[in-house]
């Protein structure tokens, strides 16, 4: 009888037997290889989201610890403009005493100029007060929270939050610092058709970049012994640069201020008060030129508004954008109908019963 080659052997002999082991150990090598990368993969995930909710909480509490020292600076504004020392309670007077024995004081400012805080950083009173009105501080290298303690420290050190750049690159441009669009913008010029019809805006809201004459803060470091280190470089091998020394640098800050007294809210504020043709009579226009709720205000009137009466379609433009905003907002109570540009239409009689309907509040948001 003739034998088969073992290459050729039949199904259920030995070798075949070998062969389809080998597989499925292979098989099993392969499945354990995924599950181990699955669990490694998920693991490294784990730890770097860990990782990542870790440097969030370090954050937050040096944000919180940020802020913390702000206010704690502009508390002692306020007690040293009231005549008050380390100690002293100068031109104060004693209103509540708790039943722990803790005594609130109420701070009367030693001078009218007092009242209101000082303006501080890198530019002059004049500068303050025409180019940028509602800024108040900043922090500025050598340059004094307030003037009249001067045991408070001048906290920021010389390095610029824009133009000096961190290890890694970081820094902080002049037009992320005006995202709240406090400061005046480089450019707010309007561009648009004839005839009264809109067709483009050359300023888009996305744009934040302040004039040239902004001066972006200086960065506030801070230590590991709560220090507020003013020098650097300063021997890098013993102190802010050393991860052993006290004065090892973990955090920075840097902050602007702003006075929001003169600001109004563009929720309530301002109505259809086209005086020359809404038809109000002369008391009622008298009523709106007194000082009274934000509704009264004439919006017109505004930087960056008022100046829209020189471009396309003035000088009745103006009137159209507070027209369309007051037509949207305050839909319910002054029955605008919408149109094509500008927007909104008022009926006739329309500003008198929304001032009508203002006066008659007594008790609501205004």
């Amino acid at each position: 009888m003739k034998k088969i080659p073992s290459s050729f052997a039949q199904p259920g002999s030995s070798g075949s037997k070998a062969g389809s082991a080998l597989v499925i150990v292979l098989s099993f090598v392969v499945l354990l290889t995924v599950v181990v990368l699955a669990m490694l993969s998920r693991s490294l995930l784990n730890g770097l989201i860990s990782s990542a909710s870790s440097n969030v909480s370090k954050t937050d509490l040096y944000g919180h610890g940020m802020i913390d020292q702000i206010i704690g600076d502009l508390r002692q504004e306020i007690v040293a403009g009231s005549g008050g020392t380390s100690g002293g309670q100068a031109n104060t007077q004693p209103v509540y005493t708790s039943s722990t024995g803790i005594v609130t004081y109420m701070y009367r400012p030693a001078a009218v100029a007092n009242s209101v805080p000082s303006l501080s950083g890198p530019y002059t009173t004049t500068v303050f007060n025409t180019t940028f009105p509602n800024l108040v501080k900043e922090s500025t290298r050598s340059v004094a929270f307030e003037p009249y303690d001067t045991t408070v420290p001048m906290r920021a050190a010389p390095i610029n939050s824009n133009s000096d750049l961190s290890i890694n690159g970081r820094y902080v441009s002049p037009a992320r610092w005006n995202k709240p669009l406090l400061l005046p913008k480089a450019s707010a010029s309007f561009s648009g058709g004839t005839g009264g019809t809109a067709t483009t805006v050359s300023d888009t809201g996305t744009i934040t970049i302040p004039v040239s004459t902004f001066v972006s803060p200086d960065w506030i470091l801070t230590a590991a012994d709560g220090s507020n280190p003013t020098t650097w470089p300063a021997s890098p091998a013993t102190t802010i640069a050393n991860p052993k020394s006290t004065s090892y640098v973990v955090g920075r800050y840097a902050y602007t201020i702003y006075n929001e007294g003169g600001l109004l809210d563009a929720n309530v504020a301002g109505g259809p008060w086209n005086t020359s043709v809404d038809g109000l009579t002369a008391a009622q226009a008298a009523t709106l030129s007194k000082k009274g709720p934000s509704a009264f205000a004439d919006l017109t009137q505004l930087p960056g508004i008022a100046d829209l009466a020189t471009a396309e379609g003035a000088p009745n433009r103006p009137q159209k954008i507070i027209d369309t905003l007051v037509g949207w907002r305050n839909a319910a109570t002054t029955q605008a109908t919408y149109t094509t540009y500008p927007g909104y239409t008022f009926a006739s009689g329309t500003a008198e019963n929304y001032l009508n309907y203002l006066l008659g509040l007594s008790n609501n948001f205004m």
